[in-house]
């Protein structure tokens, strides 16, 4: 008698969870929707959402060796790299991914002094952080492009967050630079450019990101600038302490 009494629970509680779990259909998006003019292009690198107020950022958390994020990347290139760099200065980060569409995998160098000397000289004025562009020719070699001393915010550039700079992302012709920074008020400032194969080189195509309060990361304002406010600007030419 007992064991048919469990028999009868089991069954009724197993009606009353299918009864509890009918839902209707998942709705589809419409397919009527189309894209707005500033919206992110499908090739076009789009940036890691921005850290919540409690994630470490900046400073010595930006990496644990003197080169930053070389330790979490592959190293085989790195001695290659160093070829390319003027005398003192070394590999801070660096990126791979088709940068002119001819689905051969190019690079973006970061360089400058080493961290430690980067935030020793932050009382003075900041050293450049140039960042350079590689492409590689048909023998698999890479061959230097282009070269920019102003496409990155510097050391101090972040306020009480440390470092603002985050990363490279490259995508299909496109390729970013992501910034992190604030206090109290946060925000992402994120440089992207894309390759224009009739002029073949690189051109800016959105400078800007989003500033919230840390208090309220839900109510983010965008702020972003498209070739419709800037025009024209080769990668070479690009200043981030300057509007362009």
């Amino acid at each position: 008698m007992k064991f048919k009494s469990i028999v009868v629970l089991c069954l009724l509680a197993g009606l009353f969870y299918a009864c509890g779990n009918t839902g209707g259909e998942t709705p589809t998006p419409d397919p009527d929707i189309t894209e707005t003019p500033d919206t992110p292009q499908p090739d076009e690198p789009q940036p890691d959402p921005a850290p919540t107020p409690d994630s470490s950022l900046g400073g010595d958390d930006a990496s644990s060796s003197d080169n930053w994020r070389i330790a979490e990347k592959d190293k085989k290139e790195l001695a290659y790299l160093q070829s390319f760099l003027p005398d003192g200065l070394d590999v801070m980060d660096f990126e791979y991914g088709d940068l002119n569409k001819d689905d051969r995998t190019d690079d973006v160098i970061l360089i400058g002094y080493d961290k430690k000397k980067e935030e020793d000289d932050m009382s003075a004025d900041p050293p450049a952080r140039p960042l350079l562009i590689l492409t590689r020719t048909e023998d698999g070699k890479l061959k230097k492009e282009a070269s920019n001393d102003k496409s990155v915010l510097c050391v101090s550039c972040g306020g009480v967050m440390g470092d603002p700079y985050q990363d490279i992302a490259i995508k299909n012709g496109y390729f970013s630079v992501e910034h992190y920074g604030g206090s109290s008020w946060r925000w992402t400032r994120i440089v992207t450019y894309k390759y224009d194969e009739a002029k073949k080189g690189w051109f800016l195509h959105k400078d800007g990101g989003t500033s919230f309060h840390a208090s309220e990361p839900d109510k983010a304002e965008d702020n972003v600038r498209t070739t419709k406010d800037f025009g024209v600007v080769k990668f070479a030419d690009f200043d981030i302490d300057k509007d362009q």
